[in-house]
């Protein structure tokens, strides 16, 4: 369920006031009605909510025009782009290893399905670095860039 800005912005107001629990109490009884509220859903927005960081954007200004092009061709061949990030795909640890000294991004080791596959590994750059990527490397990607154009806009 959605919260409303109407309802997280009473709960900061009472947090102001109020301890937690006392908080949870008086957003119940005023909204429990309007959004079919539980105690426990409300716990898990306001701690979300509360939480939440703003993500800067990451610069890869640095990057020359050559990387920028060769990474973009990595993207189009071993990658994909999605609502959550950007992934890349490879069997090659060192290779993977040097992207990731590159440009940062989180490695994740896939055990192989079947005897006859090799392990394989994803380099995962979430939200703003992904965001930051595509930015530097959107002019020489060829077939992701439709997904590019998505991305950037959220």
């Amino acid at each position: 369920m959605k919260w409303t800005n109407e309802v997280l912005q009473e709960a900061q107001n009472l947090r102001m006031k109020y301890d937690g629990q006392e908080v949870i109490n008086r957003l119940v009884s005023s909204y429990g009605d309007q959004y079919d509220v539980s105690v426990g859903t409300l716990q898990v927005a306001l701690y979300r909510a509360k939480h939440r960081r703003p993500q800067k954007v990451r610069d890869y200004s640095y990057l020359k025009e050559t990387e920028k092009a060769y990474i973009a061709g990595v993207i189009d061949g071993e990658g994909h782009i999605d609502k959550f990030g950007i992934v890349i795909t490879n069997t090659n640890y060192e290779f993977i290893r040097w992207l990731k000294n590159k440009l940062g991004g989180h490695i994740r080791v896939k055990k192989p399905r079947t005897a006859n596959h090799k392990t394989g590994y994803d380099l995962a750059f979430t939200a703003a670095k992904a965001r930051g990527l595509l930015q530097e490397v959107k002019p020489y990607l060829k077939i992701k860039l439709i997904g590019s154009n998505q991305r950037e806009n959220k």
